[in-house]
């Protein structure tokens, strides 16, 4: 991987890529929504659920940790705190993050499109992490791209 970027999202883009490939064949299905098209218009559908991280191996786990890691880094300090605690929290109950109950392991994890290689390679793809708290998503189709993070606490 080609660790340069050229753009602000390269970095995030080639994590996702690397995420996708780090899947095994049985995950991939479980987290790909066949039916979607990633565009301007829908990313990956919010009816799929896709494939729970807390699933994933610790390998895949810190991909998807970079993965927000790399999104949370373009914003202001305050900003990215408020989005690390709402992920946090994202379990519920007050679990302060505990394994299995908040964290990244409360997300799910689904991929659209073709997500094989970047766009500047003629990747489109979309992918999301969501939990019930914490929604990221990046949909890239024709080189027009749309970036989501909420947080709700």
């Amino acid at each position: 991987m080609n660790n340069t970027k050229d753009w602000l999202w390269d970095g995030e883009e080639a994590l996702a890529v690397q995420l996708w490939q780090a899947l095994t064949d049985e995950q991939r299905k479980r987290a790909h929504d066949p039916t979607a098209r990633p565009d301007a218009l829908q990313g990956v559908p919010s009816e799929f659920a896709g494939l729970p991280v807390q699933e994933l191996s610790e390998a895949q786990k810190r991909l998807v940790k970079q993965l927000v890691d790399e999104r949370l880094s373009v914003l202001a300090d305050d900003w990215a705190q408020e989005f690390r605690e709402a992920l946090r929290w994202d379990g519920g109950q007050g679990t302060g993050g505990k394994d299995g109950e908040g964290g990244i392991d409360a997300l799910t994890l689904a991929y659209a499109g073709n997500p094989v290689r970047p766009i500047a390679q003629g990747g489109r793809f979309a992918y999301r992490l969501r939990g019930r708290t914490f929604r990221m998503e990046f949909w890239n189709w024709h080189g027009h791209m749309h970036l989501i993070l909420e947080a709700r606490r």
